[in-house]
């Protein structure tokens, strides 16, 4: 009665925690529906539990008996099939023909046939069986092997055919009772439903089964467990408590009719041990802590069939690990379960610890490998050597952390591996991930030493080293990394004249061609933003001859083309750079949703405007600012909402260009960012480098009076404007007097009017601590040493201006920030 009891508790506890939402009362699959038990039946369905009677193979036994755990989804075995007689299909045949053939055929035999038909789990095989069921006499069938040709189907994975072989046995039942279907036949209906991923038509075959109130349909725990099990594989975690709690109401509401029977239905380990997994699968955020509640409900729970295991705790750990984002939280959580499973006497097993070593092997917290490594040698102590993939995990943790030590504890790691002939080419490949890691030529050289080493001995037999592609990307990275792309792209050409003749050098796949596109983009080699094109075109041509999808260019090999364009100040280049963008977007419009060119792409277009030296610059820069607008305003999707870094690339790009206007444009580029800030239309903000950057630009116009007084005039308004003492975006800073006075210098002519708003800037700027020796030289361009003698230290008027000679109050603010 203690068992019950505990159930109960469970029950309580489960309606008192935050999701008792999900599980209303005596819910069966989010429904409100409750099966009805009429006095009748009720009556029929506890009168079985206390009786024994002859089961249908004949055996005496509980006609509810007790549910063991089972493998799930493995159809129950109906006899043991002959192997010389299966391996023969020649015989088979034989057989089938007989009996298609109205010839005589033992028992025996007709059972064998339809067994090893139904085995093939393919369609021939089971229409075959249905075939020779519909030849047979109906007195002649028994009810085993008519289950068999719902079995046959339900292996084939054809529901619909599953489902009328249940009808037809239901049909023969009316006039021939002893081929009446069990709960068996209604099992492999329900495998069906679940081998096609059809988890509602399960759930409601599984309420049909209780609410028929007939005692040989009633479903047992193995039954519930194997929807459980499907729940659990599609992270249906809210479904799964549902049902679990339906099973305890279940066992709850017998237990009072009959306390002294076994409920056939009641939750085992393995019912908890899929809970637990389908929060581990979850997406919900709140999965990590409701699978910690559960688990300490269990525990809390003593003398219970159901104890707490490692299983358990590995699958509370796998929850929290995927669903909660704070990682220093991840690791004390699970630091703080696995000790506690071993406080409570829980051995932990190679799935328990490879859990936890998962966790510190994902991410890069201080600590973390080093605990992973200490994890490592405590499973060493306790079972004398680890697996490989204990091994690999820690090679993991070390990539992951960036420490200073990860190649030397890495490399010493693989060189016990090798000893005990565990390394394998997941723990070279890892080890060539770390050394690239750390960005230099030594190290690239090394991993290039290690994937040759892997071809030699793989070409020696060793089959466990074969280099793969992730162990060819991982050495182009390295190179990349440590800017030897070059020697990345001679790489890259080996793997692509292969072509898969030689075992031990990879094709090459979309990753392989993005990383160096990538290396290219980074270069500062002219015209390497041609040889990222190049690079493309050899990867779209060889996409298009083999039809490989892993060849097909992604949104990561555009966005290296672009960032190409836009690093290479390259006058042609930003065109490229626009149309690549213009034709990610029409992709992504036809549905190509990979290829969505976001604010950040757009941003690196204006980016390569930016940087291209051509007169148009500006306006096409701000041309593409007004697409950006058009597009978020259009669709209000916050992919397309500009940044104020966008704004700020816009408005450089005017400032490299003479044209005329420039001050006006970019004035109208900071008034459209405040007005649309202001309206809540964007959340970006300007600031006061976004002023700056405006004021700055004023300073480069083209050599005309009218062009020189209006970008004057921009300048004057946009520095007083960032004066006020209440401004919303910022105040000056050394920065803005310094452009300040670089716009004195370039816009007024020498004399009295210049040198009295230099020094009026250059005061308020050691009022307000922004003095730095940028401000000083500045300063001294446009003011005369005569003129300054007395304003300026005399160390400072005639030696060198550095921030150390400059006094202490009027750099304050430059030095706090430092």
């Amino acid at each position: 009665m203690l068992f019950w009891k505990s159930l109960v508790v469970c029950l309580l506890l489960l309606d008192n925690l935050v999701v008792t939402s999900l599980l209303t009362p005596t819910c069966f699959h989010g429904t409100s529906h409750r099966p009805s038990y009429r006095q009748s039946t009720r009556s029929t369905l506890l009168h079985s539990f206390k009786r024994k009677k002859k089961s249908e193979h004949g055996q005496e036994q509980k006609q509810y008996p007790s549910a063991k755990p089972k493998p799930i989804l493995a159809s129950e075995t109906t006899a043991s099939i002959n192997s010389t007689t299966t391996k023969n299909s020649s015989a088979l045949q034989h057989l089938t023909d007989k009996i298609l053939n109205n010839q005589h055929v033992d028992e025996s035999d007709v059972f064998l046939v339809l067994t090893s038909w139904c085995n093939t789990c393919t369609n021939q095989g089971a229409a075959m069986v249905e075939t020779l069921l519909r030849k047979l006499p109906a007195q002649l069938l028994t009810r085993r092997q008519c289950t068999l040709g719902v079995e046959a189907w339900s292996k084939a994975g054809v529901v619909e055919k599953a489902r009328a072989s249940l009808a037809w046995m239901q049909t023969m039942s009316v006039q021939h009772a002893h081929l009446k279907p069990t709960r068996i036949a209604y099992k492999y209906l329900l495998e069906a439903h679940l081998r096609t991923g059809q988890l509602e038509e399960a759930s409601v075959l599984l309420r049909d089964m209780e609410e028929s109130g007939d005692p040989m349909l009633q479903p047992l725990t193995h039954d519930y467990n194997l929807l459980l099990f499907a729940y659990a594989r599609n992270g249906a975690a809210a479904e799964s408590e549902t049902l679990l709690k339906h099973m305890v109401d279940q066992c709850k509401q017998l237990d009072a009719a009959a306390p002294q029977c076994d409920c056939p239905c009641a939750p085992d380990v393995y019912s908890y041990y899929f809970l637990l997994d389908a929060h581990a699968r979850s997406n919900n955020p709140r999965a990590g802590h409701r699978a910690m509640e559960i688990l300490h409900q269990l525990e809390s729970l003593a003398d219970v069939e159901v104890r707490v295991d490692a299983r358990m705790y590995t699958a509370v750990i796998h929850a929290i690990a995927r669903n909660i984002p704070n990682i220093e939280e991840v690791v004390k959580q699970v630091e703080t379960l696995f000790e506690q499973a071993k406080i409570r006497g829980i051995e932990p097993d190679k799935y328990l610890y490879n859990a936890v070593l998962d966790v510190h092997a994902n991410n890069d917290a201080p600590g973390s490998a080093e605990r992973a490594e200490e994890i490592l040698r405590e499973i060493t102590a306790a079972e004398g050597v680890a697996s490989d993939v204990a091994y690999n995990t820690v090679l993991k943790a070390w990539k992951s952390s960036r420490h200073v030590e990860a190649c030397e504890r890495s490399l010493a790691i693989l060189q016990y591996m090798e000893e005990q002939r565990l390394a394998s080419t997941v723990s070279y490949t890892t080890v060539i991930g770390t050394l690239a890691n750390l960005g230099t030529k030594a190290a690239a050289m090394f991993a290039n030493d290690i994937l040759e080493n892997m071809q030699r001995e793989f070409l020696n037999g060793n089959m466990e080293v074969q280099p793969d592609q992730q162990t060819y990307n991982s050495l182009l990275n390295a190179w990349v990394r440590c800017g030897e792309t070059q020697r990345a792209e001679l790489l890259l050409r080996t793997m692509e004249r292969n072509d898969n003749n030689d075992t031990a050098i990879c094709a090459p796949s979309v990753i392989s061609y993005s990383t160096v596109m990538s290396g290219w983009s980074k270069s500062n080699e002219p015209y390497a933003w041609k040889r990222a094109e190049n690079i493309l075109s050899r990867m779209i041509a060889k996409y298009k001859a083999t039809g490989d999808e892993c060849l097909a260019p992604n949104a990561f090999s555009y966005v290296s083309l672009i960032n190409a364009y836009a690093n290479s100040r390259d006058s042609r280049a930003a065109a490229e750079a626009d149309d690549t963008l213009k034709w990610m977007y029409k992709e992504y419009k036809a549905g190509r949703t990979d290829l969505k060119p976001h604010t950040k792409i757009v941003t690196r277009v204006i980016d390569a405007y930016k940087n291209s030296g051509r007169e148009d610059a500006g306006r096409q820069a701000e041309a593409l600012l007004d697409w950006l607008l058009e597009k978020y305003e259009s669709t209000q999707d916050v992919d397309f909402a500009p940044t104020g870094y966008t704004f700020s690339a816009v408005v450089a790009a005017w400032s490299k260009s003479r044209q005329f206007e420039k001050a006006i444009r970019v004035r109208r580029v900071l008034a459209r960012m405040v007005e649309l800030h202001e309206a809540g239309t964007i959340t970006a903000k300007p600031n006061t480098a976004l002023f700056t950057a405006v004021i700055y630009t004023c300073g480069f116009c083209a050599n005309d009076s009218i062009e020189r007084a209006s970008s004057l005039r921009v300048a004057i308004e946009t520095y007083n404007e960032l004066r006020q003492p209440t401004f919303p975006y910022g105040s000056p800073n050394n920065v803005t007097y310094l452009s300040m006075l670089t716009v004195l210098k370039n816009l007024l002519p020498s004399g009295k009017e210049r040198t009295s708003a230099a020094l009026a800037v250059f005061n308020t700027a050691k009022e307000s601590g922004f003095v730095d020796y940028k401000v000083i030289r500045r300063l001294f361009s446009i003011v005369s040493p005569k003129e300054l003698d007395g304003l300026i230290p005399p160390e400072l008027l005639h030696g060198r201006a550095s921030l150390k000679h400059i006094p202490l109050d009027w750099s304050r603010k430059i030095q706090f920030s430092k």
